[in-house]
This record gives C-alpha cells, structure tokens and sequence, in this order.
C-alpha cells in the first residue's frame, strides 16, 4: 500500500483463512522499488502518468497445490491467477478505480524484496491499482 486513506503506507498480508489484512514489517526501500519496478512495467509515459495507489502481489503456496492438485498444479495456478485478476478488475472497474495488470515482472526480484524463498512460497502476479486521470493533456 502506497496511498490509501484508510490505511497506513507499508507491506500487508491477506490471510485468507481469517479473513483479515495484517500490517507486516515497514520497509520503505524495498516497498518503493517495487512500486518503482511496477511503474515502469506499466507502459510508456502516457499509459503511466499517475502512480499507482496499491500494489497487489499474488503469490501461490506451490506444495500446497501441488499436494492437492498432482499433475496439473500449475496450470490450475495460472488459471486461478486469472479469475483473481477477473474479479479485481470487475470489482475495480465498478468502484471507479483504473487496475492493470502487470505481466512482465522480475519473479525473483519481487520474491527477495518481499522475504519469499521463491520455492515453498512464489509470486505469480502483480496488479496495480489506482486512480484514473483524466485524458493526457495536448
């Protein structure tokens, strides 16, 4: 999160057993390069003129899928990284908000920043999520 009234800027956790967002250690550094890593994936200066407001890494427990789901876990995980990104567009769009998706993404980078081992626990997707602007000025 970099700029969201209700909530203080930082690094947060979904935890979807519980239902609950959990505030994790504030490190500004990394959590500004990889909001930085995220603008500039975002497009050319006109697609990217405003900074996003959040940043959403979708990770995947691997073994946990891979336990569950033998022989065909990572195309299920694709697969549900697509309807995620379905919904928050969906949900977005209707809130007035401007999502998009960040396809190309340095996955090992991203999992350093954020403390992930990049095996057990691996980042399968970014999202940002702002504000829209206004048409670009001539």
């Amino acid at each position: 999160v970099r700029n969201v009234e209700s909530l203080e800027a930082g690094f947060y956790h979904y935890d979807a057993f519980a239902h609950r967002l959990t505030r994790l250690e504030d490190r500004p550094e990394p959590r500004e390069a990889l909001f930085g890593l995220a603008k500039r994936n975002l497009g050319g200066p006109v697609l990217s003129r405003g900074d996003p407001a959040v940043l959403f890494v979708v990770t995947a427990v691997v073994a946990r899928t891979c336990w569950s789901y033998r022989g065909i876990a990572y195309p299920l995980l694709l697969q549900e990284v697509g309807a995620l990104y379905q919904t928050l567009y969906l949900v977005a769009t209707h809130l007035g908000l401007a999502p998009c998706a960040i396809g190309a993404f340095p996955a090992a980078a991203v999992a350093e920043l954020l403390g992930l081992d990049g095996r057990d626990e691996a980042p399968m997707g970014l999202l940002a999520l702002g504000v829209p602007e206004g048409p670009a000025s001539p």
